[in-house]
């Protein structure tokens, strides 16, 4: 999906200036997904939290 593309883009793009970067609840999937968590420990939701790990997040 395009709109995917230009949301993790904008999100990578900014991550850089940024000392804390924070999600709600299952927001967290959308910053594991653009990559900004890997090798970061993070949670989410426990509904989803199986799901960080194939962004190479989570504990």
């Amino acid at each position: 999906m395009r709109w995917k593309t230009i949301a993790f883009s904008f999100l990578r793009d900014i991550e850089p200036g940024f000392q804390f970067m924070t999600a709600v609840c299952t927001g967290t999937l959308v910053l594991a997904a653009a990559g900004l968590l890997k090798g970061y420990e993070c949670t989410t939701h426990w509904s989803a939290r199986h799901r960080l790990s194939a962004y190479g997040a989570g504990r």
